[in-house]
């Protein structure tokens, strides 16, 4: 197993209650940032670089039964794996001209030959917190596309499972995602923390800084 992989993992139900969420949602495209073209949105971010990419926020979704779950999965990492949680400062508001993101879908779908071919995500670092802590995300493989979607962290790819969690120091390690082939998108559940910098540092220290 890969040891960016956490001992949290999705349930059986958790996943697909995630799934089925995610496809009554999917219509919905004025909830959803497209990081391309394909829908002409206030909210798009264009650039061949995300082609074949969206995002869906899912704190503001009034759904008690999502964010009960969304509850459980938080309060579930912290129990199997040990972290302080006290060190640990949800992300919970979506600021302006920020990629401090809350908890959200990550999805990477597959694009028409018309709108060319996807991309995947961009290799990229997320920001610090503006008292210079580290952003670290708990991301959790909701759902494999057919072939493709697999996180790159350093250069490396992450061999993840459905149902899988994985921890990430967004704002540390360079990381991206490969693009997808087939029907099915990667569907991702991210959730982010602002993290004490220096207890995230020695955090760090024991997943040998993403270079395994």
């Amino acid at each position: 197993m890969d040891p960016l992989i956490l001992d949290t993992k999705l349930s059986d139900n958790q996943q697909n209650h995630l799934i089925n969420f995610y496809n009554d949602y999917e219509k919905n495209i004025n909830e959803w940032v497209y990081y391309d073209n394909t829908y002409q949105l206030k909210d798009k971010k264009t650039s061949i670089y995300s082609r074949g990419r969206k995002a869906l926020m899912l704190d503001s979704i009034e759904d008690r039964n999502l964010h009960q779950i969304l509850n459980d999965i938080k309060e579930n990492i912290f129990k199997t794996n040990n972290f302080d949680k006290d060190k640990f400062s949800e992300i919970q508001n979506v600021e302006e001209n920020s990629a401090l993101y809350p908890t959200l879908f990550s999805c990477i779908y597959s694009t028409s030959f018309k709108e060319g071919p996807g991309r995947g995500v961009h290799t990229h670092n997320d920001p610090r917190g503006h008292n210079n802590e580290m952003q670290i995300r708990f991301n959790f493989l909701v759902q494999k596309s057919v072939e493709g979607g697999e996180p790159v962290v350093n250069k490396r790819i992450v061999n993840m499972k459905e149902k899988d969690g994985m921890i990430l120091f967004a704002s540390e390690w360079k990381h991206s995602a490969m693009p997808v082939q087939g029907d099915l998108p990667r569907i991702l559940l991210s959730i982010g923390y602002l993290v004490d910098y220096d207890y995230a540092q020695e955090l760090e220290k024991k997943f040998n800084f993403g270079n395994i």
